[in-house]
């Protein structure tokens, strides 16, 4: 795992997501330092590295917002009109920001985090949680 890339989020404990795990679930609710989270994983992000005679590599991106609206906690997913909430059914961009139903407009609160190579984290935070399981997510 030493070069995999993951989405980190400091805290006590610090928490740290493969890669590999947010390709097969795009978009994750859990709960993080007690506060509710989604994570958006987008693989359509271009490396920086591209080596274009090989054509475009894509890397992936991650954005984290927290769940609650208002006095209640969201439950997002994919579904075939793309990114929705469950409990209104609005539809959101990978911002943050509903596009249509109920909440349009509304903006989701961003979460401080960060996309590493999991050797440049490790080594500052040894005692990180890897979440690499839907075992270990608390909705």
């Amino acid at each position: 795992m030493a070069t995999s890339r993951v989405l980190t989020i400091d805290g006590e404990p610090p928490i740290a997501y493969p890669f590999s795990f947010l390709e097969e679930n795009p978009v994750l609710n859990d709960t993080v330092n007690d506060k509710a989270i989604v994570a958006i994983f987008d693989n359509g992000t271009f490396s920086a590295f591209n080596d274009y005679s090989n054509g475009r590599q894509t890397v992936g991106s991650v954005a984290v917002f927290s769940r609650d609206v208002g006095d209640r906690t969201l439950t997002f997913e994919v579904n075939d009109s793309g990114i929705a909430d469950i409990e209104t059914g609005s539809l959101w961009n990978y911002a943050g920001i509903a596009k249509s139903g109920e909440l349009e407009g509304t903006h989701l609160e961003p979460v401080v985090h960060a996309n590493h190579f999991w050797f440049a984290w490790a080594v500052f935070k040894p005692n990180t949680v890897i979440k690499d399981s839907l075992n270990d997510i608390a909705n």
